[in-house]
C-alpha cells in the first residue's frame, strides 16, 4: 500500500467524509446501497459516524443480478448496518425498456424519486449514492437525475476517487475492497436493443456459465443472437479454447458466440 495516498486519504480526505456525513446526516441519511465497493465504503463511513440515523436501501430489480442481491444483502448483515430491501421495476417506463442513450437517466429518475418516496416514508431528511470523482468525469446521465432530487454524492464531496476507496475500504478490512465493478445488466446490451426480463435473465445465465469456468471479471455483451465475451486480455487465449462453455453457451440459444480482442473495458457499449 502506498503510504503517501494512504495518509492522504487518512489524514485528509476521511475527516472531510466524515464532517460531510455528519453535517448533511443528523436528520437521518436515506443511501442508495448496491453492495459494491463503493456503496459498502459509505456504508461503513455513514454508519461509524451516524449510526441509527442511516438506513440503507438495496432495490431489487431485474436489472439486477440474483448473486449481487446475495452478496449485498450478506454484506450489511455482516457489518450490522441497517438495510432494507425494496422492489423496484424500471421497466415498467417505456423510456427504460426501449435502452435510448437517456436510458440511464430514466432509470436512475426513477429509483431516485423511489428513494425520496422511502426516505420520507422512513423520517429521513437527506438522500446520498456511492458517486465518487471518478463518475464525475465519465457518461453518467443518471447523475443528473441525481441533481434533480437532491441526492448527495459524499464521496465525490469528500474527493474520494476509486483508489482512495479501495484503499479505505482495505484499511477497514471490508470484505469486498477489491470487488470489480458489477454494473446493471442493462449495460450488456447496444443502446435501442430493448430490454425484457427475458433477455437480462440470459446475460445473467450466460455469465455465470463463464464464471463458473474460472473467467472473472467478464462481460457478456449481447447484439442480437451473438454473444461478445469481454474479459482481461491474459485469459483470451483460454477462453477460445474451452469448448465446452461455448457450447454451453450456445444451449442458452445464441446463435454465435465470439471473444473481444480489446478485451475487457468499462462502458464498451457508450458508443
Amino acid at each position: 500500500m502506498n503510504k503517501s495516498c494512504e495518509r492522504v486519504v487518512l489524514e485528509e480526505k476521511w475527516p472531510l467524509l466524515s464532517a460531510f456525513l455528519w453535517e448533511q446526516g443528523q436528520g437521518g441519511l436515506l443511501l442508495a446501497y448496491s453492495g459494491g465497493v463503493d456503496s459498502a465504503l459509505l456504508a461503513e463511513a455513514a454508519w461509524r459516524i451516524l449510526g441509527s440515523k442511516v438506513l440503507l436501501t438495496y432495490f431489487d430489480m431485474p436489472l439486477n443480478g440474483a448473486e449481487d442481491r446475495r452478496q449485498a444483502v450478506a454484506l450489511a448483515q455482516k457489518q450490522g448496518w441497517p438495510y432494507q430491501v425494496v422492489e423496484a421495476d424500471p421497466l415498467q417506463m417505456p423510456e427504460v425498456a426501449a435502452n435510448g442513450r437517456r436510458r440511464c437517466y430514466f432509470c436512475k429518475s426513477y429509483l431516485y424519486r423511489l428513494l425520496q418516496r422511502q426516505a420520507e416514508a422512513a423520517g429521513m431528511a437527506a438522500l446520498a449514492d456511492g458517486v465518487n470523482c471518478d463518475d464525475l468525469t465519465v457518461y453518467r446521465p443518471g447523475n443528473f437525475a441525481a441533481e434533480q432530487v437532491g441526492v448527495l454524492h459524499p464521496l465525490a464531496a469528500a474527493g474520494f476517487h476509486k483508489a482512495d476507496i479501495r484503499l479505505l475500504a482495505r484499511h477497514w478490512r471490508l470484505p469486498n475492497w477489491n470487488r470489480p465493478a458489477s454494473p446493471c445488466l442493462a449495460s450488456r446490451f447496444p443502446y435501442d436493443q430493448p430490454l425484457t426480463v427475458e433477455n437480462l435473465r440470459l446475460v445473467e445465465a450466460g455469465e455465470k456459465i463463464i464464471a463458473g469456468y474460472g473467467f472473472t471479471p467478464l462481460r457478456l455483451r449481447v447484439h442480437g443472437d451473438i454473444a461478445r465475451i469481454e474479459a482481461p486480455k491474459e485469459m483470451l487465449p483460454q477462453l477460445i479454447q474451452e469448448q465446452e462453455m461455448i457450447e454451453d453457451l450456445r444451449q442458452l440459444g445464441f446463435r454465435y458466440i465470439t471473444v473481444d480482442a480489446q478485451g475487457l473495458r468499462s462502458g464498451s457499449m457508450d458508443v
